[in-house]
């Protein structure tokens, strides 16, 4: 499994962690909802797996 940069850092329209970061472990957990993994830009909610990451641990 590979991941560019941009994925690394969660990077969307050229701003870094504006989505969840890459998911490495993809088979270790459930698939994140939608809101874990991109947030809400028109509420303003950063995607919670930026600080808990995609397996909910941080």
């Amino acid at each position: 499994m590979t991941f560019t940069r941009d994925e690394i850092v969660g990077r969307k329209d050229g701003v870094s962690f504006q989505t969840a970061p890459a998911n490495w472990y993809s088979g270790d957990h459930p698939e994140m909802p939608e809101i874990y993994a991109k947030g809400d830009p028109e509420r303003n909610i950063i995607a919670c797996a930026l600080c808990h990451y995609p397996k909910g641990k941080a």
